[in-house]
């Protein structure tokens, strides 16, 4: 009969491992990782440079805007009047022109401008209340829109990032009908006198019922 014990030995061979703690040498702390604390000067000089960095960047951005203002000038996109019919009323609306029916880059051009005018009145800047609420509570974590309900944490809900203020479209559709009914009064009245509103309604009235 053959015996297998070594070969049980083998399989069944669990190793006894033991943590040697190596020797402990001394010596010096190596200088290049002790972290030293920057000095006000260095502080102010690198401010400095990024303020220079980002004057580069603007006389840089200004430039280029000069170069494709050369370039893009005279552009024109004609707008579908049925695809674009939303496009079409609020260009309508903002350039005061009935017949308006294309975009210049001249017009994108003075509405990007507005736009940014409209952000420089309303850049975010962080409040003293803050920043006293948030020293105050180290373990804080509802910055930003963290604190929002699913579905309303988006940033065009969010006053302090809205370039251009939302529409109220119910009180726009009231002041439109309103300001359309002004319009009609005179001719309203005109009918009322002539007897020719209350002709039109009975003979309606007359259609309908036979």
């Amino acid at each position: 009969m053959a015996d297998f014990s070594n070969q049980r030995e083998i399989l069944n061979f669990v190793p006894k491992i033991r943590f040697i703690e190596p020797e402990q040498v001394p010596g010096e702390v190596p200088t290049e990782h002790l972290v030293v604390p920057a000095s006000l000067d260095e502080i102010r000089s690198s401010v400095t440079d990024i303020i220079e960095q980002y004057d580069a960047i603007e006389t840089l951005a200004d430039a280029t805007q000069e170069r494709i203002n050369e370039r893009a000038k005279g552009l024109s996109i004609k707008l579908d009047l049925a695809q674009d019919a939303h496009v079409l009323d609020a260009l309508k609306r903002h350039f005061n022109d009935p017949d308006k029916t294309e975009i210049t880059y001249d017009d994108y051009f003075q509405c990007i401008q507005e736009a940014n005018e409209a952000a420089r009145e309303n850049v975010l800047t962080a409040q003293q209340d803050d920043v006293d609420a948030a020293a105050s509570d180290p373990y804080r974590t509802s910055f930003g829109l963290l604190s929002k309900q699913p579905g309303l944490a988006r940033p065009e809900l969010d006053k302090t990032l809205q370039v251009i203020k939302p529409i109220d479209m119910d009180k726009f559709k009231n002041d439109q009908l309103n300001a359309l009914f002004t319009i009609m009064v005179p001719d309203i009245i005109k009918l009322v006198t002539t007897g020719k509103v209350v002709r039109k309604i009975v003979e309606l009235v007359i259609k309908e019922a036979f």
